[in-house]
């Protein structure tokens, strides 16, 4: 079963993600919670067989994911829809997930899939693309 762990992130990731859990909770007013860190490629071949191979709605648009590296997470908020991407709950007239996802990037994480044109996917996904382990 995937894993909703901080604990189960690289030790860089780890650190990212937790000033960016801090500067959030400064910004939104909205608590984040996550629901996915770590998944192993079993269960994501399973995720990706979804809507192809297997019963239900497609969730994944690739075969590779960064959870099983234990370098993203996917996230959503405490409030009645928890996916809804458009939702400005502290009304300061950014959508709570825009907003989340530009302090993301403002702390050099990725946030979400950026399309060719610059649309972004997968709002509630947060990636570490630099590796940095120290010993």
């Amino acid at each position: 079963m995937a894993s909703r762990e901080l604990s189960d992130l690289r030790p860089s990731t780890r650190k990212k993600i937790d000033a960016w859990l801090i500067e959030c909770a400064k910004e939104i007013s909205q608590p984040i919670f996550l629901t996915c860190t770590y998944r192993s490629q079993e269960e994501h071949d399973k995720v990706y067989a979804q809507g192809r191979t297997a019963p239900g709605s497609i969730v994944s648009w690739t075969r590779h994911t960064t959870h099983s590296e234990r370098r993203s997470v996917d996230f959503a908020f405490r409030m009645p829809n928890p996916f809804d991407l458009k939702a400005d709950v502290d009304q300061d007239g950014i959508a709570d997930f825009t907003e989340a996802g530009r302090i993301a990037q403002s702390l050099g994480l990725q946030w979400g899939v950026v399309l060719k044109n610059g649309r972004h996917v997968d709002l509630g996904h947060i990636q570490d693309n630099e590796i940095v382990e120290s010993a």
